[in-house]
């Protein structure tokens, strides 16, 4: 591993307010702007970036913080959801990742299995070991697309391409 990301896991109370977690993330990825990050949370917080349900107010201070820090929200949108309970399902939990390429990122799954808690186990593999580059064509559509999405599909697409340093020689006039 040519880097050691930092780890992050939250778990943001429903009965408390949203904005003090939020300022704390804000203030970790401040202090290590450009360091590889990983938050795993329980926001507790309802929005539409992995379902068709309305976003409340701290789903916007969640996604106003994944705007601002162009964070990438690594959730299957095909999941079962994280949190279920007689009442109600929900994608309460969110994997994120910040400055870290989507190769590394092998799998991130809900797990179907009885536990003692009415969220679901979240497996998530990350391999920071150096990966082949595999061909792939990839068609983004923006119609019916949610912008987070595109916005991972994208950049999932661009990741593909090898780095290359641009100098006098190799640049087009």
């Amino acid at each position: 591993m040519d880097y050691e990301p930092i780890i992050i896991t939250i778990y943001c109370s429903p009965f408390v307010d949203i904005t003090e977690k939020i300022h704390i993330l804000n203030t970790v990825l401040n202090s290590n702007d450009n360091d590889r990050t990983i938050i795993i949370g329980d926001f507790n917080a309802k929005s539409n970036v992995r379902s068709l349900k309305e976003t409340d107010r701290r789903g916007e201070e969640v996604l106003n913080f994944i705007s601002r820090w162009n964070i990438t929200v690594v959730n299957d949108p095909n999941s079962i959801p994280t949190y279920s309970c007689t009442k109600h399902e929900s994608w309460i939990d969110l994997t994120l990742t910040r400055n870290i390429d989507d190769r590394h990122i092998r799998e991130r799954k809900v797990l179907d299995q009885e536990t003692l808690s009415d969220h679901r186990l979240i497996l998530t593999e990350v391999n920071f070991q150096k990966t082949g580059r595999t061909e792939r064509r990839k068609i983004l559509k923006l119609q019916d697309m949610k912008i987070l999405d595109f916005k991972r599909d994208l950049k999932k697409f661009i990741n593909t391409f090898p780095e290359a340093d641009i100098t006098s020689e190799n640049r087009e006039n």
